[in-house]
């Protein structure tokens, strides 16, 4: 499968390892990464602080950048959040019927990782020391709707000591 990564703009900038460690693991898992160079923020910080029509063009270019993407996953449930819950909100705001439609096209897509692992990829053992996994599952389910916390309660119980693969 072709995975488009949305890595998000705080997780570039304060946890730059996190991609490089979500690629690693996608690319042993038998997929192709693609990193969209044009991607930003996800519009997030502006919506949820007042600015929801200075949020609309943020949605608009994230729709351009990953609209031919097979599937978009982010190590952030937040951010996937946005796009699921917010991202109709701003198109309607917008009154462009164009942008609601590309929204809605693009929205089954968009995952949150442990949740794509689990869910999508059927992936339980990823492999790797418990240590190397970690998240915040209250945060995540209280600011992005459930889309993160139960995947990753799943993931870390088949978990073993890091191994070669």
């Amino acid at each position: 499968m072709r995975v488009a990564l949305f890595i998000t703009c705080f997780n570039d900038t304060l946890f730059p390892g996190t991609g490089k460690a979500m690629v690693s693991l996608l690319e042993r898992l038998g997929h192709t990464v693609d990193f969209p160079m044009a991607q930003t923020c996800c519009g997030q910080m502006h919506y949820n602080t007042g600015y929801q029509r200075e949020t609309v063009p943020l949605v608009r270019h994230f729709v351009e950048v990953f609209r031919d993407a097979e599937t978009i996953v982010s190590p952030s449930a937040s951010c996937v959040g946005m796009v699921h819950e917010v991202y109709p909100k701003a198109a309607a705001l917008a009154e462009d019927e164009a942008l609601a439609r590309a929204v809605r096209e693009l929205i089954p897509r968009v995952h949150e990782f442990s949740t794509f692992l689990v869910h999508k990829l059927g992936v339980e053992d990823v492999g790797v020391a418990a240590a190397a996994i970690s998240g915040n599952p209250k945060r995540s389910i209280k600011s992005a709707g459930g889309f993160m916390g139960a995947c990753l309660d799943r993931l870390r119980p088949a978990l073993r000591p890091w191994r070669r693969c």
